[in-house]
């Protein structure tokens, strides 16, 4: 069930889920019960808008605005890519793993800056275990570039090694990795 304002305005209106049936790969979700969702006509705020099952959770909380200042947070606590599956079975793709970790994303409407630091427990990509993964990201700004460190190992050996840096500010070349 859904509580809602929307008629109320004509600008903007609030969502809060009192009750939300999500299953998903066979799990049903509960939604935390301080969420909410603020839309006006060019900002969504989120608020405590995390599902969890068992000791899985992901969720965002944050806003998304013209403001590069805003920013929407994403955190995932021991949640198993697996539930994944049957939306990306659709482009023939499965995945693995436990995902843990903490990523911001500002300044959605022109240069959207993602900052993460993320871990997968046991990766997998079309039931091939890569290995265990960790991912950061980062803003320098004497570069004005994103750092992206991206590093999976399985038994001490890199299987995926990515480090390198993305120039926001170049039109030509902003990728030097």
């Amino acid at each position: 069930m859904c509580s809602s304002d929307l008629f109320n305005s004509t600008k903007a209106f609030n969502l809060k889920f009192t009750d939300a049936d999500v299953t998903m790969n066979n799990k049903k979700w509960e939604i935390d019960p301080g969420n909410s969702i603020a839309v006006d006509s060019s900002s969504f705020m989120f608020r405590s808008f995390t599902f969890s099952h068992e000791s899985e959770s992901v969720g965002i909380q944050g806003l998304i605005s013209e403001s590069s200042n805003d920013t929407l947070f994403f955190n995932a606590r021991n949640f198993s890519l697996n539930d994944l599956n049957p939306l990306l079975s659709k482009i023939s793709l499965s995945a693995g793993g436990m995902l843990n970790g903490s990523a911001s994303v500002s300044n959605i409407y022109n240069k959207p800056l993602l900052i993460s630091n993320l871990s997968i427990h046991s990766f997998a990509v079309n039931e091939d275990t890569l290995g265990n993964a960790v991912i950061v990201s980062d803003y320098d700004t004497k570069k004005k570039a994103v750092h992206l460190s991206a590093n999976v190992l399985k038994n001490d050996y890199k299987t995926i090694y990515i480090d390198g840096d993305y120039y926001l500010n170049r039109q030509i070349g902003r990728a030097h990795v």
